[in-house]
Order: C-alpha cells, then structure tokens, then sequence
C-alpha cells in the first residue's frame, strides 16, 4: 500500500472519528434539552395546581373573615386562616425555570408570588392572634362607624398608592381578593407557557429525528 493510501486512509478515519464526536455532542445537547423542557413543564404544571390551590384557599380565607365580620367571633380563640403555597414555585426556580419561561411570564408569576410571601406574614401574624377583645364593639371613624376585628395595623395600600390603616384581618381580605383576581388572570398565561414549551420540545425532537436519518 502506498504512502499516499495510508495518508488517505487514516484522514477518512480522523474525519469519521471528528464527525462521530461532533454528532455525539450534538446529540447529547438535544437530550439534555429535551430533558429541560421535559422537567419545566412539569414544573409549570405544578405551579397551575398550586395556583388553583392557593385559589381556594383564598376564597376560603375570605369567607372566614366575612364570616366573623358579620356573625362576630362567638366563642372562637383564634382565627382559622391558611397560608397560602410557594413551594412549588420555589422548585421551579431552583431547577433554573427562568430560562424556558418567557419574561412576562415570569415576571408576572414572580409578582404573584412575591405577593403570596407578604400576606403569609400577615397571616402567620394573624394566627398567632387570639380574638380581638375589641371583637364587635365599634369605632367612629369620620362619617363610617368600623367594627374592630383584629389588631389595627398601617401598611401601605398598594392600589391606592399610599400609606392606610386598618383592621389586620380586612387588610389580610383586601390582599387575599387581590391575589385571587390575578391568580385567575395567570392560569391562561401559565397554559400558554406550557403549550410554547411543549413546541419546542417537539421541534427538538423532530430536529433530532432528522439528524439521524
């Protein structure tokens, strides 16, 4: 055999040998990123179920202090309002969600969350409450008479955009409705970053599909 049959045979080798490798890391980013997708969207699909939770915690949260607004605490101690869930959120974000999600997408379920954490802490405050002794009797407010429910607390009132006072209960209402009313506005947003994440799965899929044949 020649020289130059040698030289020839060993340069198809090194170049079968480097399109073997390039393929193989190739090959191996598309699984890894077929896997990425794959865990977003059961994180997404977490959170949904998390956010529909939290929705009916809310709703029940609203009725209890509607209830005691309205009945007056009878012969309750203490109050029985739940914390509302961020730990699916908070997995999602470990796992480095943010880079399947889109900016509004996140930003907009980072808001919701964020809001999620304040009112937990008024909440933990409320529980740790006993029944206002306060219960029932009212306070003249300028023209509006208030019945007391639990401690008065000054927070700042994000809607209005200025610093207020009130019952902490009817503050814990205010921000529970609020939360309630964007967590329903953020299910479709939510479904709709599933779908697009879905797609692009597929498309990796397909475009390793393509690869190999």
């Amino acid at each position: 055999m020649s020289g130059f049959s040698l030289l020839l045979g060993f340069i198809s080798t090194l170049i079968a040998t480097l399109t073997g490798v390039v393929f193989g890391f190739w090959n191996n980013r598309q699984e890894d990123l077929i896997s990425r997708y794959t865990r977003s969207i059961q994180h997404l699909n977490s959170v949904k179920q998390e956010l529909t939770r939290n929705k009916m915690a809310i709703d029940q949260n609203i009725d209890v202090i509607e209830h005691l607004q309205n009945e007056g605490g009878g012969e309750a101690i203490h109050y029985t309002v739940s914390c509302l869930s961020r730990d699916s959120w908070e997995a999602a974000l470990e796992d480095s969600i943010i880079q399947d999600l889109n900016e509004e997408a996140y930003k907009d379920l980072n808001e919701i969350y964020y809001r999620i954490l304040i009112v937990n802490q008024l909440i933990e405050r409320l529980q740790a409450e006993s029944v206002h002794p306060m219960l029932g009797e009212i306070k003249e407010e300028s023209m509006f008479d208030e019945e007391m429910w639990t401690m008065s607390v000054t927070y700042w009132n994000e809607e209005a955009g200025e610093i207020r006072e009130g019952d902490l209960a009817t503050v814990i209402k205010t921000e529970c409705n609020q939360i309630g009313i964007r967590i329903e506005d953020m299910k479709s947003e939510v479904r709709s970053a599933i779908e697009e994440l879905q797609d692009q799965k597929e498309d990796t899929k397909n475009r390793s599909l393509k690869r190999w044949l």
